[in-house]
């Protein structure tokens, strides 16, 4: 596994997780 996967994809998907929690649809 190449580890190529830049960190901001990383908050990305952790900001998108907790506004899915939160039950907010992003929405950019």
């Amino acid at each position: 596994m190449r580890r190529i996967i830049p960190s901001a994809f990383s908050v990305t998907s952790f900001i998108e997780v907790n506004r899915l929690a939160t039950g907010q649809i992003p929405h950019d």
